[in-house]
């Protein structure tokens, strides 16, 4: 019997040092951890800006995601070992993953490695390394995605992720608010004069009443999204105070979205409305009597009146803000509706594009990533076409041709993913739609429910935004959208105590989990550092070729980009880099050429176009040049450049009237915008007056020698030339023999303090000229 009451005291003494309860502790601190984690994501992408990055504004958040999605993955890996090992934790992973599984087979049939037979492409490494580098945030999305689901369960953790939303929009609409009255009254406050966020696009009235705070198609998406988990928040909470805070939010974020005539924006608003609206109503028709004291009243006719006001207070500011070009807001909404004005043209161009590169691989896509890349090659077979005229029209009406997005998730799913990528995605969404509806019809209390709505509402209205935008492809909005997505399939009725069923199998099954999870987390988060050290150097570098650093050396700049292309290969932006130094700078238009082509397999960058024509140039190959102008100049008349190298190619060919029409061409283009001095620019000048000079138009040519003398104030080596050339026709052709000594002498002032005696020598031999014809 003794031995026995000893057996049981130890026992009862046990969980004390039980190391199975110290494990599950250790658990439950990682599911606190990773909570906050979560919650730093949303904030980190929302806020973060690398003025030290090539791309200060997107690339930051891109890396911020893979450092999330690599420690998610991490903490998965520990919930599947605790798992293993008889823990109390739920299974690590949601079953709705099991939809996107296909998807894996679909990315190696793109990627030929079914196809044997086929030759492998001389590219064929760097589209791998350029797919991998555009699927790597989307494989951090799902680690997000499923570390949501795992940790935000318990109506406590989910009004804790909905008040960090509501800081996070706190803080967005603050910005807005200001910008909205600094703008609106005149005053300024350079606190917010972020460099590098604003990208208006000519959009002016998002100008005028937005100013410095960045895209507004952006700004309206994202509190579209987060407007509605915070509206849940303020329904279910507690305190006056609390309602107050978020009822303002909710307020400042629907006039910031009327006012910005965003039509991704008011979509994903109305969309994410209607389904809040219906299920609440659903709710009441439908609950039980024990829940009835659960469901909380709200004067309905005070909100709507708000709703009404805010309403036509935003579009009272929009109409403000507009110019007469920019039209009312009223007509603007008339033209969406009716599928006119130049926003439905756009669209149009780009769905049309897209659904030609689709009916090349209807079923499994062209690849991820792929349509911004075969952009420009089908806008030009578009326009080489029958309907070219019209396709003329719409093209001209492109705010960029680099249209990196359909601004329609499905259809960009349906091209580069094919039919049955997104019937798969499809179904993902409708599986974590019924286990959302499963955990709503569960929720005992009101606030609850309203918790987990608002949440569910704000991811129904990114999929009414992605009709006319592209919520999914933004880093802060994309990341935000996984943990709300994950957090309503969470199951709310996990209790600590209670481990799941656990045979052999399903632990065999768990060890390979544990094991890709580990990996996985370690990919990304040295994906994550790799991006974070190239955006550094290729900023230090692109500063040193630019000679913002001086006395940089810049062919350590170009061994430093070419660094980063080794350990970054995906990146089409460092090829195009490179290529720039090496014709620029090493004056190799070979190797340019090189680089230009690699590039152009995975870079959307139209100015590759030129720059692989002026290479060509440099090189003297002026028939691979011609196909390239031609090309460009069919897309973009304006382009900077274009009609200088034009100029060039038909100098070149002898055709000297059509170089001085595309000379004079540049020449306007420039000067109607007040542009700065570029070399192309001045040496547009310098080959027009050159070329007046050979066609006899002596006075003209006179005219542009004398204004690339003012512009250049002897900047560059062909500064004295151009006065000898000047010289010879005031002294040979127009009579100005004492204007002409005045220039012959400034050039041979030049010459002497350089230390070039021939040419000084040559310019007193012109000086002995004028002294005889005296």
């Amino acid at each position: 019997m003794e031995e026995d009451r000893d057996g049981i005291d130890d026992h009862r003494r046990g969980p004390s040092r039980n190391p199975g309860m110290i494990a599950a502790g250790m658990l439950e601190a990682a599911r606190c951890c990773s909570r906050l984690l979560l919650a730093g994501g949303i904030l980190v992408t929302l806020l973060l800006i690398d003025s030290l990055s090539v791309q200060g504004f997107r690339e930051p958040k891109m890396t911020a995601i893979l450092f999330y999605g690599g420690m998610a993955f991490l903490f998965l890996g520990a919930f599947a070992l605790g798992w293993l090992l008889d823990r109390p934790i739920r299974f690590p992973f949601p079953t709705p993953l099991l939809a996107l599984l296909p998807l894996v087979l679909v990315f190696c049939w793109q990627m030929d490695f079914f196809n044997y037979s086929v030759e492998s492409s001389p590219y064929h490494e760097l589209k791998s390394a350029y797919r991998l580098y555009i699927l790597s945030p989307a494989l951090a999305w799902i680690a997000v995605f499923t570390l949501s689901s795992r940790v935000f369960g318990s109506p406590k953790s989910s009004r804790y992720l909905g008040w960090v939303i509501l800081v996070a929009m706190a803080l967005e609409v603050g910005v807005v608010l200001l910008e909205i009255i600094q703008n609106q009254t005149g005053l300024r406050v350079s606190l917010l004069n972020l460099a590098g966020e604003i990208d208006l696009m000519g959009q002016e009235i998002k100008e005028r009443i937005y100013g410095t705070i960045g895209n507004p198609n952006f700004v309206a998406g994202y509190l579209a999204i987060g407007l509605f988990p915070v509206l849940g928040w303020s329904l279910g909470c507690n305190r006056l105070r609390g309602r107050i805070c978020g009822g303002w939010v909710t307020s400042i974020s629907l006039l910031a979205i009327i006012a910005t005539r965003s039509k991704g924006g008011i979509l994903a608003l109305v969309v994410g409305g209607v389904h809040y609206g219906f299920l609440c109503h659903r709710r009441k028709v439908h609950r039980r009597d024990g829940d009835r004291q659960a469901i909380r009243s709200f004067p309905k006719g005070p909100i709507l009146i708000l709703v009404i006001a805010l309403v036509l207070f935003g579009w009272v500011l929009a109409d403000r803000g507009s110019s007469p070009s920019e039209g009312t807001y009223l007509g603007h909404w008339l033209e969406t509706l009716t599928l006119r004005g130049d926003s439905i043209a756009v669209r149009a161009l780009l769905a049309d594009s897209g659904f030609r590169m689709w009916k090349e691989s209807p079923w499994v896509g062209i690849g991820a990533g792929e349509f911004k890349v075969e952009f420009l090659s089908t806008l030009q077979k578009m326009l080489q076409g029958q309907d070219a005229e019209r396709y003329a029209g719409r093209v001209a009406r492109l705010h960029s041709l680099r249209a990196n997005h359909l601004h329609n998730e499905y259809l960009q799913i349906l091209v580069e993913w094919g039919a049955l990528g997104l019937a798969l995605v499809m179904l993902f969404l409708a599986w974590n739609q019924v286990l959302a509806l499963e955990y709503l019809r569960s929720a005992r209390r009101g606030r609850d429910f309203h918790m987990r709505l608002g949440l569910l509402s704000g991811f129904w209205a990114a999929l009414g935004g992605s009709l006319f935008d592209l919520p999914f492809h933004r880093p802060s909005q994309a990341f935000l959208l996984a943990v709300l997505l994950g957090a309503v399939i969470a199951p709310a009725n996990f209790r600590l105590g209670l481990p799941g069923s656990r045979t052999l199998s399903r632990k065999l099954l768990v060890i390979p989990i544990v094991g890709a999870s580990l990996l996985l987390g370690g990919y990304l988060l040295l994906e994550c550092g790799r991006r974070y050290v190239c955006q550094r150097e290729g900023f230090l570098a692109q500063a040193i070729i630019s000679g913002k650093i001086p006395g940089g050396d810049a062919s350590k700049a170009a061994s430093m980009i070419k660094q980063i292309i080794h350990r970054l290969p995906g990146e089409g932006d460092y090829y195009q880099y490179l290529a720039h130094t090496l014709l620029h700078v090493e004056k190799n238009p070979n190797g340019a050429i090189d680089f230009i082509r690699r590039a152009r397999q995975i870079s959307d960058q139209p100015e590759l176009y030129l720059l692989e024509a002026r290479a060509q140039i440099e090189k003297g190959n002026y028939t691979a040049a011609e196909p390239l102008l031609a090309f460009m100049e069919t897309l973009d008349r304006d382009r900077p450049g274009l009609h200088y190298l034009i100029g060039r190619y038909r100098q070149a060919r002898g055709d000297l009237e059509k170089a001085r029409s595309a000379y004079l061409a540049e020449i306007h283009w420039a000067e109607s915008r007040n542009a700065a001095m570029t070399p192309d620019l001045s040496d547009s000048y310098l080959r027009l007056a050159s070329i007046l000079e050979d066609l006899g138009d002596f006075p003209k040519a006179v005219i542009f020698y004398e204004k690339f003398l003012e512009k250049m104030q002897g900047q560059t080596p062909s500064y004295p030339l151009a006065q000898l050339h000047l010289g010879r026709i005031l002294r040979d052709h127009l009579y100005e023999y004492r204007l002409a000594e005045k220039y012959f002498l400034e050039a041979q002032a030049i010459f002497q303090k350089q230390g070039n005696m021939a040419e000084v020598g040559r310019v007193h031999r012109e000086l002995d000229l004028i002294r005889k014809r005296r």
